[in-house]
């Protein structure tokens, strides 16, 4: 580990109620820190949390300005952006930055292991692990090329980077991880892996629940393609639905041989990316609180060098995921 290290401010946004808050809060101050080091939960509902360290921030019900809220806050020369839903290692920030990473890295992409359920999972608990499918591998991979990039849920940013290049853009529900790193490896800053620190991430345990986190990520799959053209692309429907039986089939096939495992993969593996496609057709924008979206920046109202205040009406969403599907090409 570093003898020395920059110091971080970590963030995270919470949309939920006054439990999950305290939950999250004490898994941040379980985090080793140095002098400089801060932990912000950012409260995106407004559930009256009373703490130094818990910030409110509802003016946009969005993840996005929960996190230019909380970056606003520090001054320290890294950010730290972690989702409600992981839990990270003590040693975590020193990880992060072993080896310290050179003057031309804007993001360190931290690892992200899905939570192994065991034989007593939920079926949707066990599919998510089985699929890995909140994997940094899935969003870093070589083939996705200029379009490789770090989900929030574990990832670190320089903040005069992020500065620069405006924060994230908050009228967004889901990329918006996606595409802060297009923007910013546009601009120059190159992005570096960590897979030794590795957080582990809290799956969805309904199947209902993992279906419409699929097809929020498709919202924001349709946005970027849009914004970033070739990232992305949707995938045809003929080849899609006929692709989800031949799984369903695989899926029942293994059922019949006692395959829990297989059989999970196989009958819901159509059902998620049709999910994903179908969000697709849905505008990837939360309704702010004063009827207006507003722009991250650091001159914009939400962005990460505006005032710390609390404001708005509660309701929004945590972490956002990666806006990919386990298609047919893979997860």
């Amino acid at each position: 580990m570093p003898s020395a290290r920059p110091a971080v401010d970590v963030v995270a946004p919470v949309a939920g109620d006054a439990a999950l808050v305290r939950a999250v809060l004490a898994r941040l101050r379980g985090l080793e820190r140095r002098d400089g080091d801060t932990v912000t939960v950012v409260d995106n509902r407004g559930v009256g949390v009373e703490d130094p360290d818990v910030l409110v921030a509802t003016a946009v019900r969005t993840s996005y300005h929960a996190r230019n809220r909380g970056a606003a806050r520090g001054t320290a020369p890294w950010l730290l952006f972690l989702d409600a839903d992981v839990d990270p290692p003590a040693d975590l920030l020193d990880r992060l930055f072993s080896p310290v990473p050179g003057e031309h890295v804007g993001v360190l992409a931290g690892a992200v292991r899905d939570s192994d359920p065991g034989p007593r999972g939920t079926a949707a608990e066990r599919y998510a692990h089985l699929k890995s499918s909140m994997s940094q591998e899935t969003t870093l991979a070589r083939d996705r090329g200029r379009f490789a990039f770090a989900q929030t849920a574990n990832a670190a940013v320089r903040r005069s980077a992020f500065v620069v290049v405006g924060g994230f853009r908050e009228e967004v529900r889901s990329g918006g991880d996606a595409d802060l790193c297009f923007r910013l490896a546009a601009a120059g800053w190159a992005l570096e892996r960590r897979p030794d620190a590795a957080v582990v991430h809290r799956n969805r345990t309904t199947v209902r629940a993992m279906l419409g986190q699929r097809f929020r990520h498709g919202t924001g799959a349709a946005w970027l393609a849009a914004e970033h053209p070739g990232a992305l692309p949707a995938r045809r429907w003929p080849g899609l639905l006929a692709w989800g039986v031949r799984r369903a089939g695989a899926g029942v096939r293994a059922g019949l041989r006692g395959d829990r495992d297989a059989a999970l993969v196989g009958l819901l593996d159509g059902p998620a990316v049709w999910a994903f496609e179908l969000g697709r057709r849905v505008p990837n924008r939360e309704l702010p609180a004063a009827g207006r979206a507003r722009r991250g920046g650091p001159s914009a109202p939400g962005g990460p060098g505006a005032a710390h205040r609390s404001d708005g009406p509660p309701d929004a969403r945590d972490g956002d995921g990666p806006p990919l599907d386990p298609g047919p090409d893979g997860q």
